[in-house]
């Protein structure tokens, strides 16, 4: 009778743990959260710092900034081939903009040098007059001379964060570039827009399958708009931005720290200033040097997970079409989900890494 009470016992466990499962699961806030895998691959990261006189802070780029009619600055791809660092060259549309002449000039001088590079090509941080078909038919052209004549040459197609949501309008879908950066400029005219960050970063993760670089990382540290300094305000801006968001989101591979006096917003100028405070400037840099190390490969899965705490969903379709195999359901509002800690510790002996708060689970390589 005994042995027959416990086997009874034993046949509902797992039924009761499945149902507490959901119940936990339930009182918790739970995310849409970005799945990833380890390839087991070094992922190449980079930071650079502007101007000049900061990059000894620990740049893997020196940035030049140009515009579209100038020579290609011969000096200083000399300099950053000596120095062991990459050029990293800004090229901002001037006169005759679509002149793909003045393109292939700039392509066939770069080509010299048979050194990797990369090309912020007419990055959108200010809304252009010009037409947009125009743009776009000249940015894939573009792009392909800088492939043809300079071969190693790595395009970014770079806007500032304001215009996300409406970059289709300038997005040339089509051109073979490499990245797509966004800048991060913090407290601009005195005011928290860090929020708003998280909501274009995940935009930008589930609508586009490229990797990202932060182009542009500023802090406001004067704003014409009350003209007030914000000194106290910046290492709380350092950690959401240089932090936060490249552990958030896996597909950063890059990061430009940016210093202006006059950063216009809304119609008013702000000073960006991180170097003018020893204590900011340490704390920017050590999160860099986090981000740096941060350099196993990833490669984005083409579906989402739901995440709460170190706890991840997936639906059961995507189980399915995943690991072609049945497993246990987890009921969740209905829905059919499987339990991803639990199958992955059962079948591989490994454990993913899950955060809720930024919105990523990884899996461990040779998984998926």
């Amino acid at each position: 009778m005994f042995i027959l009470a416990a086997f009874i016992f034993a046949l509902f466990i797992p039924a009761e743990l499945n149902k507490n499962e959901n119940v936990d699961f339930e009182e918790n806030i739970y995310i849409t959260a970005e799945a990833y895998a380890e390839t087991g691959e070094e992922r190449e990261v980079f930071t650079g710092f502007y101007p000049e006189e900061l990059r000894g802070l620990g740049s893997e780029v020196y940035i030049q900034f140009m515009k579209n009619t100038d020579e290609l600055p011969g000096d200083f791809i000399t300099l950053c081939i000596g120095e062991g660092v990459l050029p990293y060259l800004i090229i901002e549309g001037d006169k005759n903009i679509f002149d793909l002449e003045l393109m292939r000039g700039l392509a066939e001088n770069l080509g010299f040098y048979n050194t990797r590079a990369y090309i912020e090509l007419y990055p959108i941080y200010a809304l252009p007059t010009f037409n947009t078909a125009s743009y776009k038919w000249f940015y894939k052209e573009a792009v392909d001379i800088f492939k043809k004549y300079a071969p190693k040459t790595e395009i970014i197609w770079a806007m500032a964060s304001e215009y996300i949501y409406y970059e289709e309008e300038w997005l040339p879908f089509g051109a073979d570039f490499d990245y797509m950066g966004i800048s991060v400029v913090l407290g601009l005219n005195g005011e928290d827009n860090s929020l708003n960050m998280w909501d274009k970063f995940q935009y930008l993760t589930m609508t586009y399958d490229y990797p990202l670089i932060i182009t542009r990382f500023g802090v406001t540290d004067y704003s014409e708009k009350s003209h007030s300094y914000y000194k106290n305000e910046k290492e709380y801006y350092i950690t959401e931005g240089l932090k936060e968001l490249p552990s958030a989101y896996p597909n950063i591979v890059g990061i430009l720290v940016f210093e202006t006096d006059g950063y216009m917003y809304e119609g008013c100028e702000n000073k960006l200033k991180l170097s003018n405070s020893d204590e900011n400037l340490r704390l920017a840099v050590s999160y860099i040097n986090e981000f740096k190390e941060r350099n196993s490969g990833l490669k984005k899965l083409p579906f989402t997970v739901i995440a709460s705490g170190e706890r991840a969903y997936i639906t059961y379709e995507d189980f399915y079409k995943t690991f072609g195999e049945e497993y246990t359901a987890v009921f969740i509002e209905g829905e059919r989900f499987a339990n991803l800690n639990r199958y992955i510790e059962e079948k591989f002996n490994k454990k993913i890494v899950v955060s809720d708060k930024n919105r990523y689970v990884i899996f461990p390589e040779n998984v998926v």
